[in-house]
């Protein structure tokens, strides 16, 4: 069953190169929701969930997350724990999915600068 158009879903891009040639990573990057989300207009209870995306060739992926801060859903500002895998950066932080974002947000907006 596909999540309901209420659910406000938004896409997440991004690529993860070598810096000394341009490579393009191996491995994924995952997008924790570690918390159960009521979604009371349709009466479903949106389990907590790993989202998962696998990087090309080019090191780039795609994938499409619900946003954390929807108002028609019963928990908002909350946040992916977010784990990268890669052969080139291993790194886990806490991140944001705004229902504001216009088009694609970009994975590098959404790493932290340490």
């Amino acid at each position: 069953m596909a999540l309901p158009e209420s659910v406000t879903k938004i896409t997440v891009e991004g690529n993860i190169v070598d810096m000394d040639t341009g490579a393009g990573g191996q491995g994924y990057v995952e997008f924790t929701a570690p918390i159960a989300i009521v979604d009371r207009a349709n009466n479903l209870v949106l389990a907590p969930h790993v989202f998962r995306a696998d990087l090309d060739a080019d090191g780039f992926f795609t994938v499409d997350l619900i946003a954390t801060d929807d108002e028609d859903l019963s928990v908002t500002g909350w946040e992916y724990v977010v784990d990268v895998k890669t052969d080139l950066m291993m790194r886990t932080f806490k991140a944001a999915v705004p229902v504001a974002t216009v088009g694609v947000l970009a994975f590098a907006d959404m790493l932290d600068p340490a």
